[in-house]
Parts: structure tokens; sequence; C-alpha cells
């Protein structure tokens, strides 16, 4: 009996994004479309994942996950929400990760966390519905991280810590690498002050700590004058042949400036001492030295038989 295949999974399809949409009708769009991706239970990755560099890598990993629609787990999903929600000016976008216990084994997870205006909420896939997106219905960081913690301990997880990142530019094209892990924080039940106080300086302050993190790795380095000066960190040194003598040819004589004329090729036999004088002078200094080993020579063979050494 031929056995018969069931159906290929429907494709994903792309959202249609508009102007005339609000932020949260945006984000609804993308969870729904990230959702439509069969999760990933083999633990491998189909597509080549890249976090050491910039949102230029994302955007290009992103088209490479839509083109191929292969299931997806949680970095896939981030990367999916970061690059559908670049053009949503005034959201900001920050990577959440967790690492939970379960006994003994340690199980990571990550998220990407939005604050629409002044409202927390987060999008995302998991293999549990109450670990992906959360309604923006917060209206603290903190109360969003806490809601995790009760969805992890409904999972039968202990959450130990939550790892915070810079938020991500809406800048497509930059290579400036992300910042996963800016804040690292224990979450524990007796912690809960300190938590609330870290998370509120930190998004007082994460749009400072993102400009000054992109000033410093936005790689000046690569647009610095040919001739300039380099840094003494950068461990590079530069000659510049314009300031610099040039190096003596090594096949000129010690004595001989580099600068000066060179002999002619043809010289006349009147005039050659006048030319070559240090030719000259050893052509002298080895004469002498084999008149003067003749000389040895002479006087060792009319000396007296060698004495014998008892």
């Amino acid at each position: 009996m031929q056995s018969v295949l069931p159906p290929p999974p429907p494709l994903p399809r792309l959202p249609q994004l508009s102007s005339i949409q609000s932020n949260y009708e945006k984000v609804y769009s993308i969870q729904r479309f990230i959702e439509s991706f069969e999760y990933n239970h083999t633990g491998q990755p189909f597509v080549r994942i890249t976090k050491s560099r910039g949102m230029s890598n994302i955007s290009l990993t992103s088209k490479e996950i839509i083109r191929t629609a292969l299931p997806i787990q949680c970095v896939e999903a981030v990367f999916l929400g970061c690059f559908l929600s670049a053009g949503m000016i005034g959201t900001d976008r920050i990577p959440l990760s967790f690492k939970s216990k379960l006994g003994d084994h340690s199980h990571r997870h990550i998220v990407l966390v939005m604050r629409i205006h002044g409202k927390w909420g987060s999008i995302g896939i998991s293999r549990r519905s109450n670990l992906m997106n959360k309604d923006f219905v917060f209206n603290s960081f903190l109360d969003l991280i806490e809601d995790y913690k009760l969805s992890y301990r409904s999972c039968f997880h202990r959450l130990v810590k939550v790892y915070i990142g810079l938020p991500f530019p809406h800048d497509i094209y930059s290579d400036v690498p992300i910042k996963w892990r800016a804040l690292t924080l224990k979450v524990s039940p007796f912690n809960r002050p300190y938590l609330q106080t870290a998370l509120e300086e930190f998004v007082c302050n994460m749009n400072k700590y993102l400009e000054k993190y992109l000033q410093e790795n936005s790689g000046q380095a690569l647009l610095q004058p040919k001739h300039s000066t380099p840094t003494r960190s950068s461990g590079i040194t530069y000659r510049n042949r314009s300031t610099q003598s040039p190096r003596p040819s090594k096949y000129l004589p010690p004595t001989q400036s580099p600068t000066r004329d060179r002999i002619p090729y043809s010289v006349p036999p009147s005039t050659e001492e006048d030319h070559c004088p240090r030719r000259n002078a050893v052509e002298k200094a080895y004469a002498k030295g084999d008149e003067r080993a003749r000389k040895n020579r002479r006087s060792h063979s009319s000396s007296s038989p060698l004495r014998t050494v008892h």
C-alpha cells in the first residue's frame, strides 16, 4: 500500500507594514509572522547565525531566513523582529536573555523587548506559549521581567540571571557590533529593590550608553588619512616617505653617501685614481699583504728544524 505524505506546511507570508498603521499594529503583525514559522526542535540552526556583527549582518541573515522559510529558534526570531521593526522610529528595542535551571541543567532563551509609548512588551518564539511574546501592558521593565519569572516558575524552571543589551540602532546598514550583554542581573526573591534601582538607571541612560558605544566603535580609524600618525593603541606604524630620508642602498660602499653621484661607467685610465680612491687603497693593502706573506714563507723555510717536545 502506497503511503501518502502530508502536505507541506504553508510558507510564512511577509507582513505588509504601512505608515498608516500604529506601532502596536505593526508589532502584532510581526509577531504573527514570526509565529507562522515552525519551531526548530533539532537544536541546530538552519541558517548561519553570527551575533558578533552589526545591523547589516542581522538584515542579511533575516532576509535569508525569510527566503528559506525553514524552522527557527528564539535567536532567529529576535533577528526577524529587529529587522522588521527597524523603521519604527521612537520605539526602543532591547535584547533580553534568560538563564534558567531545571535540576542540574541550564537553559538559555532570548526575546526582543520593546517600549512603545511608555508601555513595555516583547516579541519572540518559544516551545512554551507563555515564554514567547508579552502584550504591551507593563508600566516598567521590572514588571515585564517579573512576569517572565512567573512564566518560568509555571514551567518548573528557576530563573537565575537576566542579560540586558544596549538598544538596537535603527540603521540597518550599520556595521557596529551589537552589544548583546550590557547589564547582568541575578534574580532572587530578595533583591527586588536592587533590580528596580539598576533597571531604572539603565533605562534612563541606555540611549546615552548607545550613543557613546557607537562613537567608540564606529570605525573612525578606517577613515584615517594616508600619511597621518596613528594612535599608539592601534599597534601599526606607518612610514611617512615624504618626511623620512631615503634608506641607503646595500650596493653602495659604507663610506659613500647615498646621495652622492655614482661612478661613471667608462673611466679614462689617467683619472681612475681620482674616481676610485677607496678601491686603490684596498688594492694596495692587498699587495702589501701578499708581499708580507711571501717574506714570512721565506723566513720560515730558512729557519732551524722544529724542536721535539718530550
